[in-house]
């Protein structure tokens, strides 16, 4: 596998072009450089730290989001419509499903790009596909959809709506990010020759 330089004078942009966005991740750079400097251990202790700092971070961020839920919730809705209260209360439930979502989400990507940094991107990419298409789109259609109002005949449906769908979605990035971080902590990313 081919890595170029992650940013700098003579990363592969074109002359005059601006700097990449603020949002490009820096784990993929860093584990690379590390491995490219000929230290693997640093490249797993930088890569450690990179996704426990990104879990924390999403964790943290999706704990204030929780907790101010209830305060901001109704401020989203009209108090005259007579589901207000029913439309909040469903809102409060999935704010925490989606506070859950988040810190998977953060192991997701903060291993992610640990492994896209030391080029271990086929199993990754394979288990991603795999997951998506085999695994979340099925369950979620089971769990949002009404019996007899799917899209797939011969799934069930169990029709939980909207809340089906983020437990469905929570199922997924909590695999997801699971074998993720199982496939950084293998090591197999070690074995990879990067040029």
């Amino acid at each position: 596998m081919t890595l170029h330089r992650c940013h700098g004078p003579d990363s592969p942009r074109s002359p005059g072009s601006p700097a990449p966005p603020a949002r490009t991740a820096p784990q993929p750079c860093l584990v690379a450089q590390s491995i490219g400097a000929g230290d693997r251990d640093w490249a797993g202790r930088v890569g450690n730290t990179a996704i426990g700092l990104t879990v924390a971070y999403m964790g943290l961020i999706s704990l204030v989001l929780a907790l101010a839920g209830p305060w901001s919730m109704p401020l989203f809705v009209n108090p005259a419509d007579a589901n207000a209260a029913a439309v909040v209360q469903t809102a409060a439930l999935l704010i925490w499903l989606g506070a859950a979502y988040q810190v998977f989400d953060g192991l997701n990507l903060g291993c992610g790009f640990a492994l896209r940094g030391a080029g271990d991107v086929r199993v990754p990419a394979l288990l991603t596909v795999l997951l998506s298409w085999l695994g979340f789109l099925p369950l979620v259609h089971s769990l949002a959809f009404a019996p007899g109002a799917g899209w797939v005949p011969g799934l069930p449906q169990f029709g939980l709506g909207a809340l089906g769908g983020w437990i469905g979605l929570l199922a997924y990035v909590a695999v997801l990010g699971s074998m993720m971080a199982w496939r950084w902590r293998s090591g197999a990313w070690r074995r990879i020759e990067l040029r």
